[in-house]
């Protein structure tokens, strides 16, 4: 849905194909309140947290990456920055 203001609105959807946001982008991208992000939705045999990204969900004052895997005890994030990182 397209509110007045010009925001678009994703509530309950059934998805058959994927959701690309692409172009030039007025404003950020959110996601309000104690909700994640999640990657590898469905697959199965994924531990319930892995693929997450979520603010304030399971650590207070923190952005907590939940990595991929089948239990807690193999959950894995894997960096690829060959040009160099930081962390602070």
């Amino acid at each position: 849905m397209i509110n007045p203001n010009g925001e678009v609105s994703i509530d309950k959807l059934s998805v058959q194909n994927s959701l690309a946001v692409a172009g030039a982008i007025a404003g950020p991208i959110k996601i309000n309140g104690s909700n994640t992000l999640e990657f590898g939705a469905g697959i199965n045999g994924k531990e319930v947290s892995a693929g997450k990204i979520g603010y304030q969900v399971w650590t207070t004052d923190a952005v907590d990456v939940v990595g991929a895997g089948t239990e807690i005890t193999n959950r894995k994030i894997k960096f690829w920055a060959e040009g160099g990182a930081t962390l602070n």
